[in-house]
């Protein structure tokens, strides 16, 4: 299997992808001479697409640095297993535009908040199983990181399915809470030192039970 081609592959789809995220985002119509204040008005109302917009980029910006990881840097060579992952997890990469724009035509909809959810859930399980997959296989002859490394990986990839899994529950109870727990947990991610917090509550979580 050739590496180089399956790296060429994720960065086009990645590319792909998050550029459809904008792209689905519509320029308002009025057929009128428009005035300032009308415009505004119309574009205030697209408002819920461009925050959803903004959490999807961040999703897929948290996948896309741990995918980069696990193929770029941590294996030297690939199998058909791993090629097998990246099909699947490339499949809902691909959905996620959809998923976004469902999210924010009709975010104060239990059924676009759980239908996102699931969409981010399985990309956060499938690439959590790579790099399982990865860390236990004899055929990749991975690169040796330090344990910190692999543990912002794994954080990265955990956090999507962290907040998810809060935030379908709690969309039976209200919906802007479930809102609210996919922005904060996706770009905590990307707060100064956001990452070292995290990995301290992890350890003092799990690894001391």
């Amino acid at each position: 299997m050739n590496k180089q081609r399956l790296e060429a592959l994720a960065e086009g789809i990645f590319a792909i992808v998050m550029t459809l995220l904008v792209i689905e985002i519509k320029v308002p119509e009025i057929h009128h001479t428009v005035t300032n204040a009308e415009l505004g008005e119309a574009v205030r109302q697209l408002t819920p697409l461009f925050l959803s917009y903004m959490l999807s980029f961040t999703v897929l910006a948290t996948l896309w640095r741990a995918h980069v990881f696990m193929i770029s840097y941590y294996a030297k060579k690939i199998d058909t297993h791993i090629v097998n992952f990246n099909i699947i997890f490339f499949i809902f990469v691909a959905l996620l535009p959809f998923s976004a724009h469902l999210l924010g035509e009709y975010h104060y909809t239990q059924f676009a908040i759980i239908f996102y959810g699931i969409n981010i859930s399985l990309l956060s399980l499938i690439l959590y199983g790579l790099r399982t997959y990865m860390r236990l296989s004899h055929n990749i002859d991975e690169d040796k990181f330090y344990t910190s490394d692999r543990k912002y990986t794994r954080i990265r990839i955990l956090l999507p399915l962290l907040s998810t899994l809060l935030a379908i529950p709690l969309s039976f109870w209200n919906t802007n809470i479930s809102l609210v727990m996919y922005t904060f947990v996706v770009l905590f991610n990307f707060f100064p030192g956001g990452i070292t917090f995290i990995e301290r509550i992890y350890q003092k979580i799990i690894i001391r039970k």
